[in-house]
This record gives structure tokens, C-alpha cells and sequence, in this order.
């Protein structure tokens, strides 16, 4: 621990607590000895407990240290101070002689009682064990839980003014709340990465400066966790194809922090549900974006997400972020489960696009049924793909189907109502005969789209207009085909006397009714046709 082995008391070989004639005097003769590239008489160093470098800039580094009582208070809490000769000085000489065993010994047996093994009460007589074998654990052990003890013990004596009387001015004050929170703070500071772990054993000893020290000590990992969250949402925005790492790089950089955080103000805590959110929150976010980034390509990104999605979960603790990540999960483990079914799909997208450009397409072209059957004709190969693909039976292959049909039967009708409506407005006899004509002859081709819709995969509802449409249209070709063979059998012609002359032409009473019952038959028609197309 560099608080220890490299503290400005031990670098110029002195106890904690040597007057200021004393330090003078050792920092000369040390720097003769270095100048000389000698080494220095034994001194109250202790090499045992480490490599000791000394150079002219490092002890002018410590003598400058020891200048305030502030620094001085701080360096002697972690190094050995002699508070009562009869028992530090034998530790001091075992350490010199490297007898480390032999040190903490004679301080833990004036520490803790050797029958009950319980920790004696702090008196005069061994108050500087307490500090001084804290000093030596901490050495030895780092982060030890008796080594804080004995530590925050001694300075919440009243043997502690003594030890603060002996280090610093007699105009120097300070409590020892504010003596705990100063050794406390400067351990933390040099933890590091074992911050946790030096909180986590702290949390197994009471002390008096307790709730003040946790309020200071959370103040460096919530910034830290802030500024992870802002750098992360940074890397996450600048490349979602990292978006997955950055999430996962965030989880392992803040979790103990975070556990630090819990520990230091509890599972309860408002502030600590907030960072806990915060993080989760930015943990899915990189996850969504990844995910969406990535979804369309070749590359599967869902297992990736839903890692992050999980850790996110096992952050989280309140309800909004939880509900979040909730709605996220399920719906990226539906995506999953209908992976299959997607990819099936995805290979009739081009299929399914084709067909809405015709549907498009023929919207804006005349409503005829030369058009109805170009329409079949160009969404068979289409259809038959379709059906492949997804099986007869598949209800948007129905529909697609039945939208089809019902395009072109569209069509179908529109031209025939055209037709009725200049029959039902033309006078002229010879008129009405070749729309007569014209109009068998579309219903014939209405005939024929009716049978090539029949045959295709129709749904349910879909059938049954059908089935009407095509009831109303045999009635329909059945009467115009009988009143056609009328017309053309009742006509003769006969020749005399080189000139031609109709002998017999139907009357125009018998005209007239046959007009009617075509214009009836074919108002009908279209009135059934257009009941069962809308």
C-alpha cells in the first residue's frame, strides 16, 4: 500500500510525530548520504515491509509533505508512531530486524485479549498498539477488517487528542469524526478498482462518522457512472454497429460501482434506484438500436440484444424502466419466434410488391374485360409463387386472391352497365341490334373471366358472391342467347323481277316487346351484378 511504503514519514526514516529539529537534521544527514552514494544508517524505515528508493527529489518531496499539520495529520495516520516506549520500542527493533511476526505480536497481545479473544479496551498504555498494528495489517493485509478496526477505534479515543497534540501544532484542530473521515477518505482515494471491496468490509464495523463518510464516498462513483452513461450514449449514437459492445463495455465498467453505490446508501434509496435506472435505461437503448440497426441485414442480431435486454432487467428497480425493458424483451422474443414464418415471407416480398404495382396499375387503366383478363393473365406467375410459398389454405394468400378476382370482376361489370346504359338510351332499331350483338358478345367474355376466377383459391365470403354473379350471368346469356336466334330466324328475303324485298318483317308492336324484354332482362342483370359487388 503506497500510503505506507511510500509515506513521507518511512522516506525520511523517521516515526510519526518527530519534532521538527529531529526531521530537520535526519533530511541533512539523508542527503549527504545520497550525494556521498552511501547508504544511510539504519533508521526507523523498516525495509521489511518494502523496497524503499531514495533519491534527493524524493526526500525533499517528503520534507515538503510535512510541512502543513494537515499533511502531517494524514501521513501519520498510516505510519507507526511511539505513544508508549516500554512497548512500541521492542515492535520497532523487531521490525528493523525484519521480525515482522515478532512486531505485530507484542502490539496484538496488548490488542486483544488472549482468553476470550475480544478486543481490550483502548487505555493509555495501548492505545498506540491499536494505531500502530492497524498501520502493520494494512501493510500486510490491505483492506483488513481488524485493520480498520483497531484504526477507527484508536481514533475514536480520547487517547487520540494525545497522538494529534504529539503530530501536529497545538493550534491545529480537528475532531475525530473528521479524523475518521480523513483516514477513511484517503484509503478510498487510493483503492481504486477495490474501492468495493474496501466499502464492503467497512460496512462490518460501526463508527462514529459513519453516515457522513458514505455521503462523501458515494459522491465519486455516482460521477463516475454519470460520465460512463453520457460517453457510452455517445459511442452508442456515433456507431450503432458498436452499439452492442459500448452496452456491454458500460455494464462491466459501472456494476461495481454500483454495488458500491447500494452499499453506501442502501437498496431503498432514491438516488440509488435513479443511477440504477439510468444505467439500465442506456443498457436497453443500446440493445434496441443495435437490434434495429441490424434487423434487415444478413446478420441475426436478436440474441446479442437480448443479453443486454437481461442485464438492463438485472439492474433495473423502478417500475417505468422495468415496464420498458418488459415491452422490449417481449416483443424481440416474439421477433424470434417468428423467424421462421418472416423469412418464409420475405421471399415473396418482390412477389407481393409486383401485384400491388398491377392492382395499382390497372386502377387507372378503363374498367373492360379485355383489362380483367390482363389482369389475371399478368398476377398468375405471381399468385402461383405465392401459393408455394405459403400454402393453398393461407388466409393473405386467399385475400390477395379475392382481391384480384374481384378487381376483374369489377371490370366486367362496369363494361356491360356502359353497354346497358346506350341500349337503354338508343331509339334506333338498327342500334339497339348491334348493341344487342356487342353485348352477347361481352357476355361471353364476362363468361370466360368468371370461369377462370372459379378455379382460383378464393376465400369463403368471396365464393358466395361469385356464385351469385355467376347464377345472374348463365340467366343472362341463356335469354339473350334465345332472344338472338328470334331475331335472326323471323327475317326472309324474296326477288322479283331482279329486284330484292322483305316479304315479312316482324311488327313494330312485336318489336318493341322484344326490346323491352331485353332492356328488363338486362336492367336485372346489373342490378344483381351490383348488389353482389358491393
Amino acid at each position: 500500500m503506497d500510503l505506507i511504503q511510500k509515506n513521507p514519514y518511512r522516506t525520511l526514516g523517521l516515526l510519526a510525530g518527530s519534532s521538527a529539529a529531529v526531521q530537520s537534521r535526519q533530511f541533512k544527514r539523508l542527503k549527504q548520504y545520497i550525494e556521498a552514494e552511501e547508504e544511510p544508517e539504519e533508521d526507523y524505515s523498516f525495509p521489511t515491509l518494502g523496497e524503499l528508493i531514495r533519491t534527493i527529489d524524493s526526500i525533499e518531496q517528503a520534507q515538503s509533505r510535512l510541512d502543513l499539520d494537515a499533511e502531517k495529520l494524514e501521513s501519520a495516520l498510516f505510519w507507526f508512531y511511539q505513544g508508549n516506549p516500554i512497548t512500541d520500542e521492542p515492535a520497532f527493533d523487531a521490525l528493523k530486524l525484519n521480525d515482522e511476526d515478532g512486531a505485530a505480536e507484542i502490539w496484538r497481545n496488548l490488542v486483544i485479549d488472549e482468553d476470550t479473544d475480544e478486543i481490550k479496551l483502548i487505555t493509555k498504555r495501548n492505545a498506540s498498539a491499536f494505531h500502530n498494528l492497524s498501520t502493520y495489517y494494512l501493510t500486510e493485509y490491505g483492506f483488513d477488517e481488524e485493520a480498520l478496526r483497531f484504526k477507527l477505534l484508536f481514533i475514536e479515543s480520547e487517547y487520540f487528542k494525545d497522538f494529534l497534540n504529539q503530530i501536529t501544532d497545538k493550534t491545529y484542530s480537528i475532531n475525530q469524526k473528521d479524523a475518521q473521515i480523513l483516514f477513511l477518505s484517503t484509503l478510498f482515494k487510493s483503492a481504486g478498482d477495490d474501492q468495493y471491496d474496501f466499502i464492503e468490509t467497512l460496512s462490518e464495523i460501526d463508527y462514529v462518522a459513519q453516515n457522513d463518510f458514505y455521503k462523501i464516498a458515494v459522491k465519486t462513483p455516482l460521477e463516475e457512472i454519470d460520465i460512463e452513461i453520457k460517453e457510452t450514449k455517445i459511442k452508442r449514437q456515433a456507431n450503432k454497429n458498436n452499439a452492442i459492445i459500448v452496452g456491454q463495455n458500460l455494464f462491466n465498467t459501472v456494476k461495481l460501482k454500483l454495488d458500491l453505490v447500494e452499499i453506501l446508501l442502501g437498496e431503498n434509496n432514491l438516488t440509488f434506484q435513479s443511477i440504477s435506472d439510468k444505467v439500465a435505461d442506456e443498457i436497453l437503448q443500446c440493445g434496441i438500436e443495435y437490434f434495429s440497426h441490424l434487423k434487415s441485414s444478413s446478420k441475426d442480431p436478436s440474441s446479442e440484444s437480448l443479453k443486454l435486454f437481461r442485464i438492463a432487467k438485472g439492474i433495473v428497480r423502478g417500475n417505468i424502466t422495468k415496464q420498458r425493458i418488459a415491452e422490449n424483451t417481449k416483443n424481440l422474443e416474439d421477433w424470434v419466434k417468428n423467424k421462421a414464418e418472416r423469412e418464409r415471407n420475405e421471399s415473396i416480398v418482390s412477389d407481393l410488391e409486383m401485384i400491388k404495382n398491377l392492382i395499382d396499375t390497372y386502377e387507372l387503366k378503363p374498367e373492360t374485360i379485355d383489362n380483367a383478363h390482363q389482369l389475371l393473365d399478368l398476377t398468375k406467375v405471381h399468385l402461383l409463387n405465392i401459393k408455394r410459398v405459403l400454402g393453398e389454405n393461407d388466409e393473405l394468400y386467399l385475400n390477395i386472391c379475392s382481391r384480384i378476382a374481384s378487381d376483374a370482376q369489377g371490370m366486367c361489370v362496369s363494361e356491360i352497365n356502359k353497354l346497358q346504359d346506350r341500349i337503354t338510351n338508343s331509339f334506333d332499331y338498327s342500334s339497339k341490334s348491334v348493341l344487342l350483338t356487342t353485348l352477347s358478345g361481352k357476355v361471353e367474355k364476362a363468361w370466360l373471366v368468371t370461369t377462370r376466377i372459379e378455379k382460383m383459391d378464393l376465400n369463403r365470403d368471396f365464393k358466395v358472391q361469385l356464385a351469385n354473379n355467376k347464377s345472374s350471368l348463365i340467366s343472362l346469356r341463356s335469354t339473350l342467347s334465345s332472344l338472338t336466334n328470334s331475331y335472326t330466324n323471323t327475317g326472309s328475303s324474296n326477288s322479283s323481277n331482279g329486284s330484292t324485298r322483305t316479304n315479312y318483317s316482324p311488327s313494330k308492336s312485336n318489336d318493341d316487346t322484344n326490346w323491352f324484354s331485353i332492356i328488363v332482362l338486362i336492367v336485372i342483370f346489373l342490378i344483381i351484378i351490383k348488389a353482389c359487388s358491393s
